[in-house]
């Protein structure tokens, strides 16, 4: 398995993942300053995403992850989209986020 810890580093965009793309399964990016999750398409077998306590705070930005086929366990806690009312989400991404916890 191969993971990816970034935590507590600053990051404020996921960048240089080319190398890891097909390979990784974990990315552990806890407490940075993300607001965009963009690049996180690359990832084709990621299986877990800890993104706790960053600043991800548009509806769009986890909507990236159904792109993601094996994706099934996800963190967003602490995130300003998080304390977003979950009936101003689009329909999409309630049923995307049911099906990352069906598996």
């Amino acid at each position: 398995m191969e993971i990816l810890s970034l935590g507590k580093n600053q990051i404020k965009k996921l960048e240089n993942l080319d190398g890891v793309a097909e390979t990784l399964e974990e990315l552990w990016i806890s407490y940075n300053q993300l607001g965009s999750l963009s690049g996180i398409e690359k990832l084709s077998n990621l299986l877990v995403l800890y993104a706790s306590n960053n600043k991800i705070d548009k509806w769009p930005e986890v909507e990236r992850l159904q792109t993601l086929p094996k994706l099934r366990e996800l963190n967003l806690t602490n995130n300003p989209i998080m304390s977003k009312s979950v009936r101003d989400a689009p329909h999409t991404t309630a049923r995307a986020h049911a099906h990352a916890h069906a598996h």
